[in-house]
């Protein structure tokens, strides 16, 4: 029997708070591993037929549908839309629930297609159009005939995608150092020579290099001149552990994008107090932070040019000045996360000059022999 309107807002609620408890819950069990949920990748989820990338809660349900279901994509559309193609639902799939609230004033602009394909019981609250749709991943369909190449499938080798990707972003990167950062003041991203990254957790030292390259790039977009998170991107305030989160997830989904690896970074284990503080208050700022961190791959995708749709104006997130008063208040760090964070510093210094005198002396001997 078919859902009534109020056990579709019902449903979708509470699958929403699900996941979120979810996500909370994993970011508690790999504290000890610095292992985060989006380090598995985070795949955008997309419509098959309009092109366009689902947001917010959306993205959260379909993308915890996949990893459930094992989905090989993150594509979706509704049963007509499939239809349209002939490529039809395999006979007793089912469908996923997504929500849409759209401006009254902005129903006019909005994709009429995606409209005709809502059901058709829709309401209006506090000036806005609520709708829903079901819809069903690539991998339910029958006789799927339209399949599209992947963005970055079956062209050059990954590594080289994201250097030419970098490249075309037209960020001053620095090589030298140990230590992986970006410089706001001087608007400069500082790389270690990609010698020095070794292994990680089953990523190669390449695998490596690259995530933490995307992940410094997240960051280089919050400059005022271009995605304008000057009021979190700034390291010493407690709202930058927010900006951390924000390049935490950017960086899942542009690795997932290239086929990339991403490895858990010790770094982070000063911030997932703050997280969770503020994530357990309320977790809408999580889905926040992977708004604003899409904002920034799309401004990276129009920049370097590598993405062939429009992108519409409600990609464009900002930092407003409550958000950041909210974040302050709370990730303010306790005393305790204060003397950890120092920990941290000092062992990951520890770690680098050790690794360094080792290989000097490994290359010493090398030489000897040689």
């Amino acid at each position: 029997m078919p859902m009534t309107w109020e056990e579709k807002i019902a449903y979708h609620k509470n699958r929403s708070n699900q996941i979120a408890q979810s996500i909370i819950e994993q970011i508690e069990e790999g504290v000890d591993k610095w292992e985060m949920p989006w380090h598995k990748g985070i795949p955008q989820a997309k419509n098959r037929v309009t092109g366009k990338f689902y947001g917010g809660n959306n993205l959260l349900i379909l993308w915890d549908e996949c990893q459930k279901k094992g989905y090989s994509q993150n594509v979706w559309a509704t049963m007509r839309q499939w239809n349209q193609f002939g490529s039809g639902v395999q006979q007793g799939s089912k469908g996923t629930l997504v929500k849409f609230v759209i401006p009254q004033d902005d129903l006019e602009e909005y994709d009429q297609l995606e409209l005709e394909l809502a059901d058709d019981e829709t309401e209006d609250i506090d000036g806005f159009r609520i709708f829903f749709h079901y819809v069903f991943n690539i991998d339910q369909v029958t006789n799927n005939r339209i399949n599209q190449i992947g963005l970055f499938q079956n062209q050059a080798p990954k590594f080289e995608q994201i250097e030419e990707f970098v490249l075309k972003t037209e960020a001053k990167i620095a090589h030298k150092g140990t230590r992986a950062l970006y410089n706001v003041d001087k608007d400069q991203i500082i790389m270690p020579p990609k010698a020095s990254f070794r292994e990680v957790e089953g990523a190669t030292s390449l695998e490596n290099y690259y995530a933490t390259l995307l992940h410094e790039i997240i960051h280089w977009t919050g400059h005022n001149s271009r995605c304008d998170r000057g009021m979190i991107n700034k390291k010493g305030s407690p709202a930058y552990a927010f900006e951390e989160l924000i390049a935490e997830l950017g960086t899942a989904i542009l690795t997932t994008q290239f086929s990339n690896k991403l490895t858990p970074r010790k770094g982070h284990a000063k911030y997932v107090n703050s997280w969770l503080r503020v994530l357990k208050h309320d977790f809408k700022y999580f889905v926040e932070a992977l708004e604003l961190s899409r904002t920034a791959i799309h401004w990276l995708f129009e920049k370097t040019g590598v993405f062939p749709y429009p992108l519409p104006e409600h990609y464009a997130r900002e930092v407003k000045e409550e958000l950041v008063k909210v974040l302050n208040e709370h990730m303010k760090t306790d005393v305790s996360d204060q003397w950890f964070e120092k920990v941290i510093s000092s062992w990951d210094q520890l770690a680098r000059v050790t690794q360094d005198k080792i290989q000097s002396l490994v290359d010493m001997d090398l030489k000897r022999k040689s």
